[in-house]
């Protein structure tokens, strides 16, 4: 499969159209989303992601399962201040759809933790472009959420030019917001 503008979708796929691009696999799309060719049937890909159930080898998925003390709480919290979508459903535990990644949410109140005793334990996401990280930002603004650190430019040369910002769903897990103007710092090789 390709990720492929709405145009070439709509004209059905051909070969070149199957051959995967990583040019484009790993851009994310905020708030608006690509098109992706599989077969013959385009499937919009955006912040929730989608696939095509009839991709025999689909592309890896990351997984991460943290724990909540109430359910509701943070199913809204992820839907209307990021706009995930919603995935599976169980009676203690969800999945939202985080820029990509699965996210279960799962009922473990005496698991959950403050984010001051989280350390450095967080999630986040590492947007592309400072006008997709202003348009997140501008939506968490919005959902009136509460910053653990506002969102700000670094100038530590350790911190490489991230600008980002961190605040914690209902439950106390910590999510990290940011982007870099280098692409190149963030994705260098170290060193080995």
């Amino acid at each position: 499969w390709s990720l492929t503008s709405p145009a070439s979708a709509s004209r059905g796929s051909t070969s070149a159209d199957r051959a995967p691009d990583r040019s484009m696999a790993d851009a994310h799309v905020f708030p608006t989303a690509r098109v992706m060719a599989c077969g013959r049937k385009p499937v919009v890909r955006g912040c929730g992601g989608s696939y095509d159930r009839r991709m025999a080898n689909p592309e890896p998925v990351l997984h991460l399962s943290v724990p909540v003390s109430d359910l509701e709480a943070v199913r809204r919290f992820y839907v209307e201040a990021f706009g995930c979508r919603v995935g599976r459903m169980r009676g203690d535990w969800i999945d939202v759809w985080f820029f990509g990644m699965q996210l279960t949410l799962q009922l473990r109140p005496d698991e959950v933790r403050s984010p001051a005793e989280q350390g450095v334990r967080h999630l986040g996401v590492v947007l592309g472009d400072a006008a997709t990280y202003l348009a997140v930002i501008d939506r968490l603004e919005s959902a009136h959420v509460e910053w653990l650190s506002e969102p700000a430019a670094h100038d530590a040369e350790s911190l490489s030019g991230k600008v980002g910002g961190k605040l914690a769903d209902p439950s106390g897990n910590v999510i990290e917001v940011k982007y870099y103007d280098d692409v190149d710092i963030y994705r260098a090789d170290g060193p080995g």
